[in-house]
């Protein structure tokens, strides 16, 4: 399938669980679990939803993300799309959906967070693609 025609998803949340850096054979892949919320009206009440979405990032990009990355930060994040069907613990059948992150943008920290990264790694922040790697 060409890349003109493949299911892409681009979208902002924030990052729900510490992300995790893993060795996938020769390369390293980074776990982002990215709460995305949804709001609409019912009538006269307003409702809001999370969906979760994972996010794997794979290679150099991942490495260099890991370092700057944490719970509670809000990212923008832009590739493919795919579902997985798990089965879950009671034995019923469960849908996650992946995102296969070609571009990540860090948009701000959770609470107090935000000076935190902005001390430790300044020049870390932005985008993040496969062609202009900082690392």
């Amino acid at each position: 399938m060409s890349k003109e025609h493949e299911n892409r998803w681009s979208g902002t949340g924030n990052i729900g669980w510490e992300p995790e850096l893993r060795d996938a054979g020769a390369t390293k892949v980074l776990n982002l679990r990215l709460a995305t919320g949804r709001r609409r009206k019912d009538g006269d009440e307003w409702s809001e939803s999370t969906v979760w979405v994972n996010v794997p990032i794979f290679g150099r990009r991942a490495e260099g993300l890991a370092r700057v990355l944490h719970k509670g930060d809000m990212v923008y994040v832009s590739g493919p799309i795919d579902t997985r069907e798990y089965s879950k613990k009671d034995g019923s059948k469960g849908f996650s959906v992946e995102v296969f992150a070609d571009k990540v943008v860090l948009c701000g920290g959770g609470k107090g967070q935000q000076q935190q990264h902005a001390a430790a790694a300044p020049a870390a922040s932005g985008t993040f693609e496969d062609e202009d790697l900082p690392f």
